[in-house]
């Protein structure tokens, strides 16, 4: 003698499949092409006058090859981290940034840096209090 299952288990069960398949199929479709472009790394320290890593500073990177209207497009902004470091990728190829770098009562101080390739730009900074 066989049992029948209520109509609504029935329809629970063909939900639950319906839906893990859909599962199953979405993690094996390959997602969008991950970015392999090739990039610049800038990185480095801050420090204070006394030799101390500097945290907290912000530090604003910006193309200085390209047009005025077009250097906001290429403008990177970071704060160093704990220990004074700070990183920017950059997209590799030749071009000019100005790497500026700010704290409140510290002189702000600017560095340019010229990236011809993918390749890493190693920049140690020491700020300066103001006046």
């Amino acid at each position: 003698m066989r049992s029948k299952l209520p109509d609504s288990l029935i329809r629970h069960i063909v939900s639950v499949a319906v839906f893990l398949l859909l599962v199953l199929v979405a993690n094996a479709t390959p997602g969008p092409a991950q970015d392999v472009r090739p990039y610049a790394l800038v990185k480095g320290t801050v420090f204070t006058n006394l030799g101390r890593s500097f945290p907290g500073v912000e530090i604003r990177a910006e193309r200085m090859d390209v047009e005025e209207k077009e250097r906001k497009k290429t403008r990177m902004e970071t704060r160093s981290d704990a220990i004074g470091e700070f990183a920017f990728r950059i997209p590799s190829g030749p071009s000019k940034y100005e790497i500026t770098f700010s704290a409140k009562n510290f002189e702000v101080a600017k560095r340019e840096i010229e990236v011809v390739a993918n390749e890493r730009v190693a920049l140690t900074v020491l700020l300066r209090p103001e006046g």
